[in-house]
């Protein structure tokens, strides 16, 4: 009987700091759900909406939260954009970058219906971009932040307005050689702002580096 009492206050306590997360609307980073090293694209099974699919023609942005007729809690999530991401590899195919694998990825909120615990819908923010490179040495920061240019080059190619979200998202390169993996994040407006001051190579990889800090 005590152990009974003791399962049912310990489910409750898990029941109630789900409620709580969701209730709040914390995000859980992605780096709660992948390895340190490694971005999620191949981890990501959320099957996209399709008002998420990435296209040629500009898409919708969905940004304001708009009253329901239910009670909705608003939680952080992810949606794979797999027509984008094809687009994205696309263009990185006829660019050459061949030894690159990409990833679109919409980050929102999901409006989860309390009376039923039901997802009802969810609202973009952003378009996060993944890209898995495959390089001959990690170790030679000149050619993986020229790599690194030519992937944010790319990524200029789908804008908020063509990729879903009114914002720009995150610039996530993992660089691979067959000893280590190296990791470079930041923020695209950042990233794109030392781009734009003509920042190429190591130089260019510094300042990506630097953004995430």
């Amino acid at each position: 009987m005590m152990i009974k009492r003791i399962g049912k206050k310990i489910l409750h306590g898990v029941w109630y700091i789900g409620l709580v997360a969701v209730l709040s609307g914390c995000r859980f980073p992605v780096e709660l759900f992948f390895a340190p090293d490694s971005p999620p694209p191949s981890q990501i099974n959320t099957a996209p909406l399709p008002s998420l699919q990435g296209g040629g023609q500009p898409l919708e942005n969905i940004a304001t939260l708009t009253p329901t007729p239910f009670p909705c809690a608003y939680a952080w999530a992810e949606q794979s954009l797999p027509d984008l991401t094809a687009e994205v590899q696309s263009a990185l195919a006829a660019a050459g970058l061949n030894r690159v694998e990409a990833l679109a990825v919409a980050y929102g909120e999901n409006c989860v219906d309390t009376l039923n615990n039901q997802v009802v819908s969810f609202s973009v923010i952003e378009t996060d971009f993944y890209f898995t490179a495959v390089v001959e040495d990690t170790g030679n920061r000149e050619a993986l932040g020229n790599l690194a240019y030519q992937l944010l080059s790319i990524v200029e190619q789908f804008p908020p307005g063509k990729a879903p979200g009114p914002n720009p998202g995150l610039f996530t390169v993992l660089f691979q050689d067959e000893k280590q993996n190296v990791q470079v994040r930041a923020k695209l407006v950042d990233a794109q702002a030392a781009k734009t001051r003509g920042l190429r190579g190591s130089a260019l990889l510094d300042a990506l580096q630097l953004a995430h800090q």
